[in-house]
């Protein structure tokens, strides 16, 4: 499913056609023991800003799942704006 060369897969999007995502970074949470996944396809919003999304990573099954409580909304939020951070420092 993924291309670690690249950093890269490829799924369907919203509308069934198949699309690459970059990977920007991936953590597991010590308050869910769960592997989340933040990605991207390059895209821009309305706004300027480039379009994330997050999921679940079942590396047992090489699937995923989307992230649908608030909660782990909340924490993968928290990791972002880490890595917005760390992405300010480097530039």
């Amino acid at each position: 499913m993924i291309n670690e060369e690249k950093m890269t897969f490829t799924i369907p999007n919203e509308q069934g056609i198949p699309t690459e995502y970059t990977i920007l970074f991936s953590f597991i949470s010590g308050k869910t023991n769960k592997h989340y996944m933040v990605y991207t396809d390059n895209t821009l919003d309305v706004d300027g800003s480039l379009k994330v999304q997050s999921c679940i990573i079942h590396e047992a099954t090489d699937s995923i799942e989307p992230v649908t409580t608030g909660e782990e909304m909340q924490l993968i939020q928290e990791k972002l704006i880490e890595y917005q951070k760390e992405l300010a420092k480097m530039n």
